[in-house]
């Protein structure tokens, strides 16, 4: 029986990239799309509205409590949660097929994509390899390189914690505890307007926060810095 697949999207506010994933979503053979609006006040909730191949519902504000209400309106075997201005890789039978071979070992309960920045540069080119280094040996990946879960681990876990930042870190720790995840080689796009408005600081800030995490300091006050 052929891997059922819902992706899952938390939004807010993302009108301007929200045509390109749409556009997209088209062609990607999976069971479902669930877009998740955590409270837009653009153009965002009537453009997931009017896509009729796409699920879409609401929640409280909060990339935790979007992801989890999104797998709880989800069906499919495999949960892939995907930020809005990443970019799967086209076709989609190339991930598809990659991801299907991976889950034939059990012991595989998850994983993600690797990682390209999209205008690159020099400097992006460089963040996108440490990001993949670290992903490979540390076995840390981000939120936006695509985290696919068996929908019953997921469950089984409890979903994404009730934190304000850090929560695809901290969802990736409690992962591994459950089996083994994998890097695949298909490469997901994630957008450089972070990069953009911060430059070189966004990186710096994040390795910044990534250390403070783990010393142990609560999120809260992390996504007070963060923002």
């Amino acid at each position: 029986m052929p891997l059922s697949i819902s992706i899952i999207v938390p939004v807010v506010n993302e009108a301007k990239v929200l045509p390109c994933l749409l556009r997209d979503a088209r062609d990607w053979r999976v069971s479902e799309v669930v877009i998740v609006d955590g409270g837009s006040s653009d153009e965002t909730l009537s453009l997931i509205r009017n896509a009729p191949y796409v699920k879409a519902i609401t929640s409280p504000k909060g990339r935790c409590h979007q992801m989890n209400a999104g797998a709880a309106a989800a069906t499919g075997d495999l949960l892939l949660f995907l930020h809005a201005d990443s970019i799967l890789p086209i076709p989609s039978s190339l991930w598809i097929n990659e991801i299907t071979t991976a889950l034939t070992d059990p012991h595989v309960v998850g994983g993600t994509f690797r990682l390209a920045i999209r205008p690159s540069s020099l400097f992006l080119k460089w963040i996108s390899m440490i990001a993949n280094l670290r992903s490979l040996f540390l076995g840390l990946p981000y939120g936006d390189q695509g985290i696919f879960v068996r929908s019953n681990v997921f469950k089984q876990m409890g979903g994404y914690r009730d934190i304000p930042l850090m929560e695809d870190v901290e969802f990736i720790q409690r992962l591994k505890q459950e089996g083994k995840i994998v890097l695949l080689k298909q490469v997901i796009a994630t957008s450089a307007r972070r990069w953009e408005r911060g430059g070189a600081m966004v990186s710096l800030r994040n390795i910044l926060l990534l250390i403070l995490y783990f010393l142990g300091v609560c999120p809260t006050r992390l996504a007070r810095w963060y923002h």
